[in-house]
């Protein structure tokens, strides 16, 4: 098994390297909100910040989740039920 070690990207903090030179990013949770953000605030399509972030759209929502935070579609007031 070959030898991990960490190194330092700017603005993504400690990079894991593993085997065959895959990387695994470590975002701080102030740099997972701005991301959300991006999504919400921004109306920036998941698919655009997942690519720009280099990551996939069910780590997005994982960090949502993690986070507390529900999209704007949740948030939005349900209609009325039916008597």
């Amino acid at each position: 098994m070959a030898e991990r070690r960490h190194v330092v990207q700017p603005g993504l903090g400690p990079v894991d390297v593993g085997e065959l030179g895959q990387s695994r990013r470590r975002y701080t949770p102030e740099q997972k909100a701005a991301l959300l953000r991006e999504h919400l605030v921004d109306n920036k399509p998941v698919s655009e910040v997942c690519t720009a972030a280099e990551i996939q759209p069910s780590v997005f929502y994982k960090w949502e989740r993690d986070l507390g935070w529900r999209s704007a579609r949740e948030r939005a007031p349900s209609r009325p039920r039916p008597p």
